[in-house]
C-alpha cells in the first residue's frame, strides 16, 4: 500500500498519469492524488502496526492503528464514489492523520531502540527522512524555497529511502518470525518427544511403544520378521527392599542401557513403568534370529550391577512372539508376549520363551493388557 500510494501520488504530480495512463480521464486524475495519499496512509498505519507488535504493546494500540486503516479505506470509498467526500475533504484528513501513524509509532520505536532491536532505529530514521523531505517539498509548493533538481525531487529521493529501509525492516520481522517459529517447533519436539519418554531411564514409554506398533504394521506383511519382547526383572522387588528405592531406580537405568546395548540403534527399547520393559525388533529374517536376539537382551544380567556401592544380581524373565508367524496383529502380538513371560515366571523364572501353551482373551488393548500386568504384578508375594 505504501509504494503504490506513493507511486499514484508521484505519476500523478509529475503528469505522467494524464500523458501516459488515464489520457482524457478527468475524473481519474481528479481522484489520483487524493486516493494516492489515503492509500500511503493505510499502508502506514499497518506496516507500524506489523513492524511494532513484537513490543508487547497490548491490544489497544493494535486497535488504533487498525481503526486508522480501516477509516482511510472508508474515506477512500465514499470519495471514490463521490459519496459526499469530496477532495478539501480528503486533503484536510490525510493533513490531520499524516502524522499519526509516526507519532503514536514513535515511543514504541525508541523503546526498541533501548531493547537493542534494529527496527525502533531503523524506523526512527525513515521517518526523519520523510519528515524532511516532505518539509522541503511543501517548501517548494507554496514558493518558500528555490525550485531544482534536489529540491523538486526531495519527495521521491524520500519515499525511496523510506522504501530501502521499511524493506529492512521487513527482513528484521520476517526473521524474528521464522526464529520464534523455529523455537516454537523445537518446543513443540521437545514436548512430544517428553510425552513419549520415560523420564526415568530415557527410554520410550508407553506412549512411544503404541506409536511404534501403529507404525510398523505394514511391516509385519512382509518377507522379513518382526518380534516384540516382553521383560519382566526378576529380584527387583528385593533390590529395593533391601536398599531403597534409588539403588533400585539406578539398576533400573542401568538395565535400560545394557538391553539398548544388546540390539540394533533401529530396534526399540521401551520400559512400561516399574520393572516392565518391552523390545520391537523389526527386519528379522528367520524365527532363529528372533532368538538370538532374545537370548542376547537375557544375557545382559549375566554379570553384576554395580549401584552406589551395591553389587546386586537380578534375572530377567522373557517372552516373545513373531509376527506374522505367531499373528500379524500387533496388538496380539504384544498380549502373546506378555502371556509368554508369565508362564516363563510361573515356570522358575530367568528364561526365554516365546508365545504362551494357551491363548490370551480376545479384544484386549495393549494399554490394557499392560496396566492389568503391573497390577498382577503389584500384588504377587
Amino acid at each position: 500500500m505504501l509504494i503504490v500510494g506513493s507511486l499514484l501520488f508521484s505519476v500523478l504530480h509529475f503528469g505522467i498519469g494524464m500523458q501516459y495512463l488515464w489520457t482524457n480521464h478527468v475524473g481519474i486524475e481528479r481522484h489520483a492524488g487524493a486516493m494516492g495519499a489515503l492509500t500511503a496512509l493505510m499502508g502506514s498505519f499497518l506496516f507500524v502496526e506489523q513492524a511494532l507488535n513484537q513490543v508487547r504493546l497490548g491490544r489497544t494500540f493494535s486497535r488504533i492503528m487498525t481503526g486508522g486503516a480501516l477509516f482511510c479505506a472508508v474515506v477512500a470509498v465514499l470519495y471514490a464514489f463521490d459519496l459526499g467526500v469530496d477532495t478539501p475533504t480528503v486533503t484536510k484528513l490525510v493533513s490531520v492523520l499524516g502524522l499519526t501513524p509516526v507519532l503514536i509509532g514513535s515511543p514504541r520505536a525508541i523503546q526498541c531502540v533501548r531493547r537493542g532491536d534494529p527496527i525502533g532505529g531503523a524506523l526512527l530514521v525513515a521517518w526523519f527522512v520523510s519528515f524532511v523531505t516532505t518539509a522541503i517539498f511543501i517548501g517548494v509548493f507554496r514558493g518558500k524555497l528555490d525550485a531544482n533538481f534536489w529540491t523538486m525531487h526531495a519527495f521521491q529521493f524520500g519515499a525511496t529511502f523510506d522504501m530501502m529501509v521499511f524493506t529492512y525492516v521487513l527482513g528484521l520481522r520476517t526473521r524474528a518470525i521464522s526464529q520464534v517459529a523455529q523455537r516454537a517447533r523445537v518446543e513443540r519436539d521437545l514436548m512430544q518427544e517428553l510425552a513419549m519418554t520415560d523420564p526415568l531411564t530415557g527410554l520410550a514409554n508407553r506412549r512411544g511403544l503404541n506409536a511404534r506398533l501403529s507404525t510398523a504394521g505394514d511391516r509385519t506383511q512382509s518377507a522379513d520378521l518382526l518380534a516384540v519382547y516382553r521383560i519382566d526383572v526378576d529380584g527387583f522387588k528385593g533390590v529395593n527392599d533391601r536398599h531403597g528405592h534409588d539403588v533400585g531406580d539406578a539398576l533400573l537405568v542401568q538395565i535400560g542401557k545394557r538391553l539398548c546395548t544388546a540390539v540394533r540403534g533401529t530396534d526399540l527399547v521401551a520400559r512400561l513403568g516399574g520393572d516392565e520393559f518391552v523390545i520391537v525388533a523389526d527386519g528379522l529374517h528367520t524365527p532363529q534370529r528372533a532368538e538370538a536376539v532374545g537370548r542376547a537382551l537375557a544375557a545382559v544380567a549375566d554379570e553384576p550391577f554395580a549401584l552406589e556401592g551395591q553389587t546386586v544380581r537380578v534375572g530377567l524373565t522373557i517372552g516373545y512372539a513373531i509376527a506374522p508367524l505367531d499373528t500379524a496383529d500387533l496388538t496380539r502380538l504384544l498380549l502373546l508376549a506378555d502371556g509368554a513371560m508369565y508362564e516363563g515366571k510361573t515356570a522358575g523364572k530367568s528364561c526365554l520363551r516365546r508365545t504362551p501353551s494357551s491363548e490370551p482373551t480376545p479384544g484386549a488393548t495393549i494399554d490394557g493388557a499392560a496396566s492389568s500386568l503391573a497390577t498382577a504384578l503389584d500384588r504377587r508375594p
